[in-house]
């Protein structure tokens, strides 16, 4: 795991996390994550709530992927077990795919950073709480890291962190992140959907353990009725929904948001989404 209060937990939440341990603090997410992944009605209101019954949110309260955030911000969503929930509601939904997981990661990468530059100590003591698993996590982003133009400093914080249990295997992370975060998005992208392919048997394993324990709706609709992705027309739009800050009316799905920068002439590219 590798993202918000984030980085600090997410080794924790990518390794063999106690079930109970991982949904800490699930109940202020739950209305949060139902609105980016629940029926919505309109660009600005969603319907129901964790427990089915109906309710309503005024458009102050909606981000733009769909999610009812009320008083909770991104920094919530971007913790690592709700990310990971995401990605199970997705795949539970059947719209996980290399591109949804590297467009959600990136857009929070900024956050991520912020949050493990506070303290890189933690996520070192959960790194060597769970080295026997994130050893060969390391070895791959190593590998990868090598052939990835603009991430080669970081192979060898990387190389020393897959050799050595007392290296600072936040500072590696946080290397490489920083790194990630100064590439163009299209290169972010290229390489989170490699990360992806690289742990997505490590990830389904995960995933699978959360099932059963995490609620997950049969059938659950990921499709935002009366919204239209701006990029590729579909409508309505399904998965994960970006909305521009800047542009009034201005949504994109997944697949679009991870070549925003070549969508009509490249006019949102450093727009920021929600």
């Amino acid at each position: 795991g590798m993202w918000s209060q984030c980085h600090a937990d997410a080794c924790e939440a990518m390794t063999a996390m106690p079930a109970e341990g991982m949904m800490k603090g699930a109940g202020s997410w739950n209305f949060s994550m139902e609105g980016m992944l629940f029926k919505g009605k309109g660009k600005g209101k969603c319907k129901g709530d964790w427990s089915g019954g109906a309710s309503t949110t005024d458009e102050s309260s909606v981000d733009a992927s769909g999610a009812c955030l009320g008083e909770h911000s991104e920094q919530q969503t971007c913790r690592p077990r709700k990310l990971l929930w995401i990605l199970l509601q997705l795949r539970s939904g059947g719209a996980l795919s290399s591109k949804a997981a590297a467009s959600l990661i990136v857009h929070f990468l900024p956050g991520v950073i912020t949050a493990m530059a506070t303290d890189v100590g933690k996520i070192d003591r959960k790194v060597c709480k769970h080295y026997s698993m994130l050893q060969p996590v390391f070895t791959d982003l190593q590998t990868l890291a090598s052939s990835t133009p603009g991430l080669e400093e970081c192979e060898v914080l990387l190389a020393t962190a897959a050799s050595h249990e007392s290296a600072s295997g936040g500072q590696a992370l946080l290397s490489m992140f920083l790194a990630l975060n100064a590439m163009p998005l299209d290169a972010q992208i290229a390489f989170v959907k490699q990360c992806f392919a690289q742990q997505e048997e490590r990830l389904g394993q995960l995933l699978d353990r959360m099932q059963t324990w995490v609620p997950v709706w049969s059938g659950l609709p990921l499709e935002h009725h009366g919204v239209t992705c701006d990029g590729c027309d579909m409508q309505p739009l399904k998965g994960l929904r970006f909305k521009c800050q800047c542009c009034p009316d201005y949504d994109l799905c997944a697949d679009c948001f991870a070549k925003k920068g070549k969508l009509h002439g490249g006019a949102c590219a450093d727009h920021s989404f929600r």
